[in-house]
């Protein structure tokens, strides 16, 4: 059996499918939310963000339900990312600032990190992930992603050193995505 290359129509049909398909999916997990709140609070209170339908219309038919139903569904109530500050999702360091969170929270009871209430408690997560990564061998300068982050620093001083770059950009980006939880 040969294996050949989808034809433009193919692909025009398959992205026209994928669209309806999250168009149904989303206007029925908003309806059903809107419904039964409490049956995704359990999500939303853990992420910043939430599907939704947008329109470039001046009126913005969308906005306003969506608003109404974030405020329902508790959308962020304990998310761990600064709602306070703005940070962009798709900047690299922000992208691995979130990874090194996650692996802080995965072994936080095992490597037994203080709660995370503070800017010093915040401190000493960052510096235990780092201090793992480098336990396990990780090459922060070889890394895709992390080696612009040492270019960067190699530009503007070539005698920067470039794991110590990468790590304090990297804290730049914790530092302003991860929240503190005052109410521990």
């Amino acid at each position: 059996m040969e294996n050949k290359e989808p034809s433009p129509e193919d692909e025009s049909r398959a992205a026209i499918e994928l669209w309806n398909a999250a168009c149904q999916l989303v206007m029925r997990l908003h309806a059903w939310a809107n419904v039964r709140p409490e049956l995704f609070r359990i999500i939303a209170h853990q992420t910043f963000f939430w599907p939704a339908m947008v329109s470039r219309s001046k009126r913005r038919p969308f906005e306003v339900e969506t608003d109404d139903l974030l405020e329902k569904i508790e959308l962020g109530k304990n998310c761990p990312y600064r709602d306070d500050t703005q940070w962009r999702i798709n900047e690299p360091a922000t992208q691995f600032a979130i990874y090194l969170h996650a692996v802080t929270k995965t072994f936080e009871k095992q490597w037994q990190l203080p709660s995370l209430a503070d800017e010093k408690s915040k401190r000493v997560w960052f510096d235990r992930a780092c201090r793992y990564l480098d336990e396990i061998g990780f090459n922060w300068v070889q890394h895709p992603v992390l080696s612009k982050l040492a270019k960067r620093a190699e530009a503007r001083n070539p005698k920067a050193d470039k794991c110590k770059a990468i790590k304090d950009r990297l804290w730049e980006a914790y530092d302003n995505v991860i929240a503190v939880d005052r109410q521990k």
